[in-house]
């Protein structure tokens, strides 16, 4: 049985009846140097279309891309993330920086997205994990001179001008969606600010762009801050209820002061030559993290040992598991239950397992999958229009050409695209 899609008369009639989505974020640029998985960005395209995804949720840079009076910057560079300190997390990778010009890059991407069939969700995190990676200082300072209270009609302006681009070259038919910035909630401002501006850009870009779809993009939802426009319930969902969710989001750090070394469960896990955290904050450019939560992460991930990772995973999966899909598949079908309220599409564009270390196995493992696979198939129950099987399955990733991750996402994805569930772990 085919599980129906909810407000699907409400979805473009030229867009695919439901997204399989791969995560491309913003590696699709910084990863595209000499021998890195972008470097080819047809073959990544190509790849991508084999293993059954029809849609790639992209950065599209904004700033990277023009300057504030408008004029494109050409040629940039871009700086491994957080210097030295960033290659061990799962989606940053170990980079080297890469000279591009990154409107040049987008723009190659549509045409190749119109050649293979293939459609994008536009989206930035320009205002959250991506500012240190402008090499120069003063197209950093230009992103983080926009007020807080500016940046979604900031965003919106920018989406317009990029969307017309677009569309002058006749290939408008490749937006599936577009979110004015990722994970929208994570802004500055009482709750009640928040919607309205970020209403004020949704309704924006509705006006000039009535033919395509404009959404807000949250972690999580709140009643207070909803955008009551949005023509999408667009969330992510990952794993939580968790010790490791409870220190990746901080419970054994304080940003100011940094982790708490007394933690016994935190000295096991970091590798014996671990960099200690005043030696890590001289290092990295620290004030150019917006959120600086991620401050605190990078550090983590920079200095954890990962076969300990892995150990610790498998040996705690047991007790944590129904907790992880619980609360999963909760915050799936609260989505749901907001598609259905405002007669909507559902989309969820990331998750599941809560953001392993590059060199990780546990999301390849049958533990990992049993997350993802209850994650998928209450999405296709529930009636999402878009999916993601993982975020941790791109052509970055390490899993990308290895089997049988890659048969067992593709398998996924078929799934996805025929909304049917079928199991393939577990009763």
């Amino acid at each position: 049985m085919s599980h129906e899609v909810i407000a699907s008369p409400t979805i473009p009639a030229h867009l695919p009846p439901r997204l399989a989505i791969g995560f491309w974020g913003y590696w699709w640029l910084t990863n595209s140097g000499p021998g890195e998985a972008y470097e080819d960005l047809e073959r990544a395209v190509a790849e991508s279309k084999d293993r059954h995804f029809n849609c790639l949720r992209i950065d599209v840079a904004p700033d990277w891309c023009r300057d504030p009076q408008g004029r494109r910057r050409g040629r940039i560079e871009l700086a491994p993330f957080a210097g030295p300190f960033g290659r061990t997390n799962n989606r940053s990778c170990e980079y080297r920086g890469v000279t591009l010009d990154v409107h040049e890059r987008l723009m190659q991407l549509v045409d190749l997205a119109a050649r293979y069939d293939m459609c994008l969700a536009l989206t930035s995190w320009q205002f959250q994990e991506t500012p240190p990676i402008a090499a120069d200082r003063d197209i950093r300072r230009q992103i983080l001179s926009v007020p807080d209270t500016d940046w979604f009609m900031h965003m919106a302006r920018t989406h317009d001008r990029l969307i017309n681009e677009i569309k002058d070259r006749g290939l408008e038919r490749t937006i599936a969606y577009v979110e004015v910035h990722n994970e929208m909630n994570y802004v500055p401002g009482e709750d009640e600010a928040k919607r309205l501006r970020s209403e004020e850009a949704i309704d924006f870009l509705r006006q000039r762009h009535p033919d395509l779809l404009i959404a807000a993009d949250y972690a999580w939802f709140e009643d207070s801050w909803f955008a009551r426009n949005t023509q999408l319930v667009d969330h992510h969902a990952y794993a939580g209820k968790s010790t490791l969710s409870k220190l990746f989001c901080g419970a054994l750090w304080d940003i100011d002061k940094g982790p708490d070394m007394n933690d016994e469960f935190l000295r096991w896990i970091l590798k014996p030559d671990f960099t200690p955290w005043e030696e890590f904050v001289a290092r990295v450019n620290v004030g150019d993290f917006v959120h600086p939560a991620w401050i605190c992460r990078v550090w983590f991930y920079a200095n954890l040992d990962n076969n300990r990772f892995d150990y610790w995973c498998f040996r705690q999966f047991g007790a944590e598991a129904d907790g992880m899909v619980e609360s999963v598949t909760t915050k799936i079908k609260q989505g749901a239950d907001w598609a259905r309220r405002y007669n909507v599409p559902a989309v969820i564009d990331e998750g599941y397992n809560l953001y392993p270390p590059l060199h990780s196995r546990f999301e390849e493992s049958a533990a990992g999958r049993w997350v993802v696979e209850n994650a998928v198939h209450t999405a296709i129950e529930q009636g999402y229009w878009g999916i993601l099987p993982t975020c941790y399955f791109c052509p970055d990733a390490p899993a990308w050409h290895e089997e049988p991750q890659k048969s067992y996402i593709t398998k996924l994805n078929r799934h996805i695209l025929a909304g049917k569930v079928e199991r393939l772990l577990g009763p």
